[in-house]
């Protein structure tokens, strides 16, 4: 890491402690996200984003599915 920081807070959630351990576990997760995402992708072929956010966020609650849509 190009920082040294021994805590975070961050605009929402809670007071982080192990930013280390958080930011890299987020980087990973948002990395096997996208493989997921190209994985199904090349297996759908041409779809529509609902169709590929289903598929993608299988793991998440339908519920959460609108807000899975606005993530980057």
């Amino acid at each position: 890491m190009i920082f040294s920081f021994d805590s975070i807070a961050p605009g929402h959630g809670n007071y982080i402690d192990n930013p280390y351990e958080i930011i890299e576990w987020t980087i990973q997760h948002r990395l096997d996200r996208e493989e997921k995402v190209f994985k199904k992708l090349s297996k759908l072929g041409a779809t529509g984003i609902n169709r590929l956010l289903i598929s993608v966020y299988n793991d998440v609650n339908p519920k959460l599915l609108p807000i899975c849509k606005m993530e980057p």
